[in-house]
C-alpha cells in the first residue's frame, strides 16, 4: 500500500522543497472553496500539469514555471500542500511518457512558422551597414524587438 503525506509548504519540511519544487510528486492548492492540483506525470520525464478545473483542460507547465506559479499562488493567499509519496502506476503516467517534449515541439514550430532566420539575417546585415539610424528608426526597432520578446515570453509561460 502506498502512503501519501500532505506537508504544508510553509512548514520547515515544506521550505526545503522550495529549492527544487519540480522534484516533488504533486501539490494541492486551496483558496476558499477552490481546490486544484499541480501534478507530475510520466515518472522520469517530469511532465508537470495544472489540473485546475477552471481551465479548459490539463495545462502543461514547465519546471521553471512551476516554481513561479507556486510563489504566485502563495502570494495570492492560497494554502499549498506538498504531496509526499508515490502514486500507484496509472494510464496518465503511461501516456505522458509517449508525448513529445513540448519545449522541443515549440522550438521546432517557432523555427518553421516564423521568419526568425530572416529577421536574424536582416539584423546582421543592418548591423554591418554604416548608415546611422534616426531616433524614429531606433524607436521603431526597439518596439519591434520588445513585441517579439513579449510574444516568446508569453508562449514560454503558456507552456
Amino acid at each position: 500500500m502506498n502512503t501519501i503525506e500532505l506537508v504544508p509548504i510553509g512548514s520547515e519540511e515544506g521550505r526545503e522543497s522550495r529549492k527544487c519544487p519540480e522534484e516533488e510528486t504533486a501539490y494541492i492548492c486551496n483558496l476558499a472553496e477552490h481546490w486544484f492540483t499541480l501534478r507530475r506525470f510520466g515518472g522520469l520525464t517530469s511532465r508537470w500539469y495544472n489540473l485546475d478545473s477552471l481551465l479548459g483542460g490539463p495545462e502543461r507547465i514547465s519546471p521553471t514555471y512551476l516554481g513561479m506559479l507556486l510563489n504566485q499562488l502563495e502570494n495570492e493567499g492560497y494554502s499549498i500542500f506538498i504531496v509526499k509519496g508515490t502514486f500507484p502506476a496509472n494510464k496518465a503516467d503511461e501516456v505522458a511518457v509517449t508525448l513529445p517534449d513540448p519545449s522541443i515541439q515549440q522550438l521546432q514550430s517557432f523555427n518553421v512558422n516564423s521568419s526568425y532566420e530572416d529577421d536574424l539575417q536582416a539584423a546582421i546585415e543592418a548591423s554591418l551597414q554604416t548608415k546611422e539610424l534616426s531616433p524614429e528608426d531606433l524607436d521603431d526597432l526597439r518596439a519591434k524587438r520588445l513585441a517579439r520578446f513579449e510574444k516568446v515570453k508569453i508562449n514560454e509561460i503558456n507552456e
